[in-house]
């Protein structure tokens, strides 16, 4: 199942509604990997979990009751964070468009502070920015003899992963998919050829994409013109706030999930 870029932009247009100008009451760790906020906002108290786990592929979203406290050793981040976000104001959260990455600004008696959820799968991590940018601490530290492009440990000013060498739908026409897409491995079927060429189209988004312009995914080939009906009114959804958040059920159980229907 996919966290993918929609569904964050989805979690974050609720969490906007919910939690902004709220108070954090209340830090806990809720595993080495996932920290729990719990926000006072429009006279109800509510629970917001930040992971990073691996087996997950990291999250972000509101959980219904309150957390429960994880390792009883704290983490360099968790002492860092409890200590800034205390009794601190939630004044902004804001997801780039069509990026994993999540930054929710705090202001409290100890100055600014920025919580950046960076939801990549097993890449993901959470980071705590002082008000110039530079990291105060992380979940994961990326030293230098690991990624040279893009250290992350205390100290250094927080560089946001690259932006993926994709084709943008907003500028794309019908001529131009076709012309990016006959570009890829004409062996792959149309809905990879769609992930590997456009930005913020996961899996799951490009079946469904090719679906509503086929009448079914697994295939060669589409009419252009029907695909980029069908990349505007899913990618558009951040703008037009037309969100549907659908569970996909198989034998039963759930397989995806995902904010259209």
């Amino acid at each position: 199942m996919y966290f993918d870029a929609l569904t964050l932009a989805c979690v974050v247009d609720g969490l906007r509604s919910t939690l902004l100008d709220g108070r954090v009451q209340r830090v806990l760790l809720v595993s080495r990997l996932a920290i729990g906020l719990e926000v006072y906002a429009q006279r109800q108290r509510r629970y917001l979990l930040i992971s990073a786990e691996p087996e997950d592929g990291g999250r972000v979203h509101l959980v219904p009751e309150r957390l429960r406290r994880g390792p009883p050793t704290p983490s360099p981040l968790f002492l860092r964070l409890r200590k800034l976000a205390r009794s601190a104001c939630l004044v902004d959260i804001q997801q780039p468009p069509l990026e994993r990455l999540v930054r929710f600004t705090l202001d409290g008696p100890q100055g600014t502070a920025v919580i950046v959820a960076e939801v990549m799968g097993r890449r993901s991590n959470i980071l705590l920015l002082g008000e110039d940018g530079a990291i105060l601490e992380c979940a994961r530290r990326v030293p230098a003899h690991t990624n040279r492009h893009r250290v992350l440990l205390p100290g250094h000013f927080y560089l946001p992963p690259p932006p993926q060498h994709k084709a943008d739908w907003v500028t794309l026409n019908p001529a131009s998919i076709e012309s990016i897409l006959n570009q890829q491995d004409s062996e792959l079927p149309y809905w990879q050829r769609l992930v590997v060429a456009i930005r913020g189209v996961s899996p799951l988004l490009a079946r469904e994409v090719t679906f509503r312009a086929a009448g079914e995914a697994d295939i060669q080939d589409a009419d252009p013109a029907l695909v980029l009906e069908a990349l505007r009114a899913l990618l558009g959804l951040p703008e037009t706030g037309g969100w549907q958040p659908t569970v996909g059920l198989q034998d039963g159980r759930v397989a995806a999930y995902a904010p259209y229907a």
